[in-house]
């Protein structure tokens, strides 16, 4: 019973929370919170679903760290999805229209040398790389290949739910936390545990929100040079 509610609530109840989010923010009715609040809730919530997760694979006996030895095959899986991920991540960038750029600042940082948004960012990373890969990866794909009798068709849904969840950064973030879904699963069926999955997936939201502050710095940079060409010189003195 208590494998159900998890999995009503995994693919039902975030899912619907998340949509709910979204509307409210892209409604404008709804102002983007501050970013140290953003930090702040993100890693609440990191934390209570981090405790849920442990606490219903305790009592479903779901079995999520076996003792790991590093080899070449967990170095490589991260390496490359690191490489395809930041590589598509800077191309992307640049597409980016105004308002979601906003939005992805918001959630991450905008300055990745002020302290005050790299060390609350960095522990959102961990935290995500950890709580999501143990919720998604790790209990919610056991409990649905329980349930359904198919582990294909568990990791699709699983997918599915993890990039509904995403939708408060808007659909298409959503349909490409999907497809990271679908990377991580790869990466956890390649190598037999989540400990890759788990450092892939915080390395890549460090990397990614460096890469976003530096094109917002880098943004304020050309328009303040802008600013400063486009300012008449003063009068010469006679």
């Amino acid at each position: 019973m208590v494998g159900w509610f998890y999995i009503a609530a995994m693919v039902l109840v975030l899912p619907a929370l998340a949509a709910r989010s979204a509307h409210a923010l892209n409604s404008g009715k709804v102002p983007l919170p501050k970013r140290s609040a953003v930090h702040i809730n993100t890693i609440v919530t990191l934390a209570v679903l981090m405790g849920v997760s442990l606490t219903v694979a305790r009592i479903e006996a779901v079995h999520l760290f076996p003792r790991w030895s590093p080899t070449w095959i967990d170095a490589a899986a991260v390496a490359v999805f690191l490489i395809l991920t930041l590589g598509a991540l800077s191309a992307r960038i640049r597409r980016l229209d105004r308002a979601m750029r906003t939005r992805l600042e918001r959630v991450s940082m905008d300055d990745w040398r002020d302290p005050g948004q790299l060390a609350p960012y960095a522990l959102v990373c961990i935290m995500a790389g950890i709580a999501e890969e143990v919720a998604y990866r790790g209990v919610l794909a056991e409990l649905l290949t329980r349930a359904t009798g198919s582990h294909a068709l568990a990791i699709v849904v699983a997918c599915i739910a993890f990039g509904a969840a995403h939708a408060v950064q808007g659909w298409r973030s959503a349909a490409l936390a999907s497809i990271f879904a679908a990377l991580f699963h790869g990466m956890v069926m390649l190598t037999g545990h989540l400990y890759a999955a788990m450092i892939a997936h915080a390395t890549y939201d460090f990397l990614a929100g460096l890469v976003i502050a530096e094109a917002s710095r880098r943004r304020r940079a050309r328009r303040i040079r802008a600013a400063s060409a486009a300012r008449p010189e003063p009068p010469a003195a006679p």
